[in-house]
Protein backbone atom coordinates (compact mmCIF):
# COMPACT_ATOMS: atom_id res chain seq x y z
CA UNK A 1 0.00 0.00 0.00
CA UNK A 2 1.02 3.77 -0.76
CA UNK A 3 0.32 5.09 3.00
CA UNK A 4 0.94 2.22 5.11
CA UNK A 5 3.75 0.39 5.36
CA UNK A 6 3.94 -3.69 4.33
CA UNK A 7 4.59 -4.31 7.97
CA UNK A 8 1.84 -2.44 9.72
CA UNK A 9 -0.97 -3.36 6.46
CA UNK A 10 -0.09 -7.25 8.62
CA UNK A 11 -0.28 -5.75 11.89
CA UNK A 12 -2.91 -7.45 13.30
CA UNK A 13 -4.48 -10.30 10.38
CA UNK A 14 -3.00 -11.12 7.19
CA UNK A 15 -3.84 -7.43 5.01
CA UNK A 16 -6.57 -9.29 2.45
CA UNK A 17 -8.85 -8.21 -0.42
CA UNK A 18 -11.60 -11.07 -0.87
CA UNK A 19 -13.85 -11.13 -4.18
CA UNK A 20 -16.01 -14.20 -3.94
CA UNK A 21 -18.74 -15.25 -6.18
CA UNK A 22 -21.41 -15.54 -3.78
CA UNK A 23 -20.84 -12.05 -2.92
CA UNK A 24 -19.55 -12.22 0.16
CA UNK A 25 -16.54 -9.70 -0.90
CA UNK A 26 -14.40 -8.07 2.22
CA UNK A 27 -11.60 -6.27 2.68
CA UNK A 28 -8.75 -6.35 6.02
CA UNK A 29 -5.62 -4.70 7.14
CA UNK A 30 -4.18 -3.17 10.09
CA UNK A 31 -7.37 -2.71 12.58
CA UNK A 32 -9.55 -2.83 9.89
CA UNK A 33 -12.27 -4.93 8.67
CA UNK A 34 -15.16 -4.55 6.20
CA UNK A 35 -17.51 -5.42 3.68
CA UNK A 36 -17.64 -4.64 0.00
CA UNK A 37 -20.44 -4.07 -2.42
CA UNK A 38 -18.98 -4.54 -5.34
CA UNK A 39 -19.97 -3.69 -9.44
CA UNK A 40 -17.98 -4.93 -11.74
CA UNK A 41 -16.76 -3.73 -14.85
CA UNK A 42 -14.03 -2.28 -17.26
CA UNK A 43 -11.31 0.29 -16.66
CA UNK A 44 -8.54 1.62 -19.21
CA UNK A 45 -9.09 -2.32 -21.12
CA UNK A 46 -8.88 -4.33 -18.12
CA UNK A 47 -11.63 -5.58 -15.79
CA UNK A 48 -12.25 -3.61 -13.29
CA UNK A 49 -14.13 -4.15 -9.80
CA UNK A 50 -15.19 -0.67 -8.11
CA UNK A 51 -16.98 -0.98 -4.80
CA UNK A 52 -18.27 1.09 -1.64
CA UNK A 53 -17.62 -0.76 2.22
CA UNK A 54 -18.74 -0.25 5.65
CA UNK A 55 -16.89 -1.79 8.43
CA UNK A 56 -14.81 -0.95 11.50
CA UNK A 57 -11.19 0.95 12.14
CA UNK A 58 -9.59 -0.38 15.51
CA UNK A 59 -13.57 -0.80 17.22
CA UNK A 60 -14.81 2.41 15.30
CA UNK A 61 -17.82 2.40 12.52
CA UNK A 62 -15.26 3.23 9.42
CA UNK A 63 -16.40 3.20 5.45
CA UNK A 64 -15.00 4.34 2.30
CA UNK A 65 -14.46 3.40 -1.85
CA UNK A 66 -11.96 1.91 -3.85
CA UNK A 67 -11.18 -0.25 -7.07
CA UNK A 68 -9.44 -3.20 -8.51
CA UNK A 69 -8.11 -3.60 -12.31
CA UNK A 70 -6.45 -7.06 -13.31
CA UNK A 71 -3.82 -6.27 -15.02
CA UNK A 72 -2.50 -8.67 -18.29
CA UNK A 73 -0.11 -10.69 -15.85
CA UNK A 74 -3.21 -11.33 -12.89
CA UNK A 75 -1.66 -8.74 -10.72
CA UNK A 76 -4.78 -6.57 -9.16
CA UNK A 77 -4.20 -3.24 -8.30
CA UNK A 78 -5.86 -0.39 -7.49
CA UNK A 79 -7.28 2.04 -4.66
CA UNK A 80 -9.03 1.82 -1.26
CA UNK A 81 -9.92 5.41 0.50
CA UNK A 82 -11.75 6.24 3.64
CA UNK A 83 -14.99 8.42 3.79
CA UNK A 84 -13.56 11.96 4.49
CA UNK A 85 -9.39 10.22 5.49
CA UNK A 86 -7.07 8.74 3.55
CA UNK A 87 -6.41 6.99 0.29
CA UNK A 88 -3.98 4.54 -0.73
CA UNK A 89 -3.00 2.62 -4.00
CA UNK A 90 -2.43 -1.15 -3.62
CA UNK A 91 -0.80 -3.59 -5.67
CA UNK A 92 -1.70 -7.44 -4.46
CA UNK A 93 -0.77 -11.42 -5.23
CA UNK A 94 -3.52 -13.15 -5.96
CA UNK A 95 -4.05 -16.42 -4.15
Amino acid sequence: MDVWSEDSIDQFVQAEIDFEANGLDGIRFIAVEGDLDCRVGERSGHLAVEWSWVGWDDGDDASGRGWCILHDDDTPEGMIGFHLGDDSGFHAVRA
